[in-house]
Parts: structure tokens; sequence; C-alpha cells
């Protein structure tokens, strides 16, 4: 497996060169992260991944090892750096919630936004209301699956 092979031209200026490079960048410590410690680096630890495949596999371009450092520049990718394989359980949570017949559609439809938002480009579990949501759905599930 290639980490950090494909080459970004950064010399054009170009924002959405940066910010595609930014992403593989990420994507690329993830597909590593995964096999070398499949249970996570833990929580509010995706620096510590960073750092660590940022000295193990030195980058052509120097820019790219500044960006990004503490949030993996959205939460899809920090869950699974820092919880591992068991990151796949908040997306189970999600889909059990989005397929229960007992939740109303229009309460799917306010969390579901805010998720996906957070998901592609948030900063963190604790900014965005993004952990506030997790846990309404937790628990908004949990109230169904007692009655």
């Amino acid at each position: 497996m290639g980490i950090f092979k494909k080459q970004f031209d950064l010399s054009t200026n170009n924002g959405r060169v940066l910010t595609n490079a930014v992403h593989y960048y990420a994507l690329s410590i993830l597909g590593r992260s995964i096999f070398e410690k499949p249970f996570g680096w833990g929580i509010n630890r995706y620096e510590n991944a960073f750092e660590y495949f940022n000295n193990k596999h030195k980058h052509s371009n120097i820019s790219l090892r500044n960006y990004n450092i503490k949030d993996g520049t959205n939460n899809f990718v920090k869950i699974f750096v820092e919880f591992g394989f068991f990151g796949l359980l908040i997306y189970v949570l999600i889909f059990l919630f989005l397929v229960e017949k007992k939740i109303s559609v229009e309460l799917k439809l306010f969390y579901l936004p805010i998720l996906i938002t957070q998901f592609i480009r948030g900063a963190g579990y604790f900014n965005g209301g993004f952990i506030l949501i997790v846990f309404l759905i937790f628990f908004t599930y949990i109230d169904l699956k007692k009655e």
C-alpha cells in the first residue's frame, strides 16, 4: 500500500488542488492507520497518528505536513483513525436510527443534514453540534426500543 504516493502540483496556487491534496493526505493516514492500529489511536489523538505517519513516511510536499494536524479534515477520517473499527458503531447506530419506522421523518430530516455536514467537513466531535446530535440519536433510538 503506497501512502503519500500521489503528487499534487501546489505551485499553481489553486485552492481546489490544495484542498484535494489535504483530503488525500488525511485519507492516506486513515488507510495506514486502519492496518497498523485497527483499534484506533484513542479519542482526540489524531494528532499523534498524523505526527507518527509524517515521521515514518516523508512527504515531498512539505506544506502538506502542516494542515489539519488535529482534525483530519473531517469527522469521517477522525472517527476511524481514533476509534478504528469501533468507529463503525457510530455508523451502525445512525443506520438503525434511519431505518427505524417509529421515528418520524421530520426528526430524521432534522438530524441528518447536521451529521452529513460534520462527517464531510466537521472539525471534531465537540464542534458544530456533532456530539449533541449523536447523543440525541442514541437516546431517541434507545427510548423507542424501551416501548
